[in-house]
């Protein structure tokens, strides 16, 4: 039997959302919110794509890694500080 090789990048991936989705049940997230947050997420990384590699054209990448690991850093810091002030509505009306 041939052995699969993954690159690690995949497995890290892999055992991200594995680890999200085993924390989230572990305090009681709900499956509604446990895909907000995982597509929060996406949104944030699909829309920085186009400036994160305009900008590692434009002043290389190394100048610009440190500069977005500081903003996703600080933003990570604020998300406890504003997970109360939310424009979803605390319940969904539509289940009830």
């Amino acid at each position: 039997m041939k052995k699969m090789n993954f690159p690690k990048r995949y497995i890290i991936v892999f055992l991200t959302f594995i680890c999200t989705s085993v924390a989230a049940h572990a305090i009681g997230i709900n499956q509604s919110s446990k895909g907000t947050i995982l597509s929060t997420f996406y949104y944030g990384y699909a829309c920085s794509q186009v400036p994160g590699g305009w900008a590692a054209h434009k002043i290389g990448g190394r100048s610009v890694l440190l500069p977005s690991f500081l903003l996703w850093s600080s933003k990570t810091l604020l998300a406890k500080a504003i997970a109360g002030k939310t424009l979803l509505p605390k319940r969904c009306y539509c289940c009830s």
